[in-house]
């Protein structure tokens, strides 16, 4: 499935959600996972690495698909990939609270992508 996945991401004949195929491929594969240990598969070597160039490639090619924004930032949570997380926060736009199991799940999401920033509030203003 993740062999394919690339396919699409790497594929110059498609367009459209095509490259979205390889996140849909770790999202199957997570589901062979016990619920108890889900989280710990988005944060495999090579999960975010995945996920992060299926998404560039979709945006590349749907720049103004923001509404995929959430899913992303989603993604990036699983992963943990905080700075990621915290660029994409500011950017989502309307946020579709429901991919984050809702507004006081979203606020939490917030919340620890600023407590997990590499780079602390005080500088990021200089």
């Amino acid at each position: 499935m993740l062999e394919f996945g690339w396919e699409c991401v790497k594929s110059k004949k498609w367009g459209a959600s095509v490259p979205l195929i390889l996140p849909d491929a770790h999202d199957r594969l997570a589901r062979y996972v016990p619920p108890a240990r889900k989280a710990e598969y988005y944060m495999h070597t090579g999960v975010w690495e995945d996920i992060k160039a299926a998404y560039e490639r979709f945006f590349e090619l749907n720049p103004k698909a923001v509404g995929y924004r959430s899913n992303y930032a989603r993604y990036a949570f699983w992963c943990r990939q905080w700075d990621e997380l915290n660029r994409l926060l500011p950017i989502i736009g309307r946020t579709n609270y429901t991919f984050f199991g809702g507004k006081a799940e979203f606020d939490r999401v917030a919340r620890l992508a600023k407590e997990h920033s590499a780079t602390p509030p005080a500088e990021k203003s200089k």
